[in-house]
């Protein structure tokens, strides 16, 4: 039975989908292989919301109300603090919850980042032709809203050497 081909939006709930996992197991591993709350514990927390696109400033922002709450309440253990981490998430997406229209431009950007075509992926000749269409409508069709390249220059040359067909 053939696979059936996804929508735009359902390969961007499971793009959402697997980072939300991989943050939640992230934090998780944290909790549970750190004995302490030292400086590699809040570093490897750090890491962990900004690989999960948390954004710096957000990251920053929970980290360091953490590090001021676990020593306000003299929390010893790094597992006495997953709920606080969890509220401070929260409030912090509370509190950058706006209406603004360039937040919401910079999120749309992220959100089509984590669900476009990707090196794996496999696309009909119509699919990549009609992508190609819609990329060349855009005012700025060499980049993402993040700056990385869409399309490439590359002489007959340059593939050659790509495929050591000349040295």
């Amino acid at each position: 039975m053939s696979e059936e081909k996804k929508g735009f939006f359902a390969r961007l709930k499971e793009g959402l989908t697997k980072t939300r996992d991989n943050i939640v197991r992230g934090i998780d591993s944290v909790f549970s292989g750190f004995s302490a709350i030292d400086d590699d514990f809040y570093e490897e927390l750090e890491e962990i919301l900004i690989m999960g696109d948390i954004g710096v400033n957000a990251t920053t922002a929970i980290v360091e109300r953490l590090k001021q709450q676990v020593k306000e309440k003299h929390i010893k253990e790094p597992s006495e603090c997953k709920q606080l981490l969890i509220e401070l998430i929260d409030t912090i997406a509370d509190e950058s919850a706006t209406h603004d229209p360039e937040r919401i431009t910079e999120k749309v950007a992220s959100m089509s980042c984590k669900a476009a075509v990707k090196g794996n992926n496999r696309l009909s000749f119509q699919e990549a032709e009609k992508l190609i269409d819609e990329l060349l409508t855009l005012d700025n069709p060499y980049n993402c809203p993040h700056g990385r390249p869409t399309i490439i220059t590359m002489t007959e040359t340059d593939l050659e050497k790509k495929f050591k067909r000349i040295v």
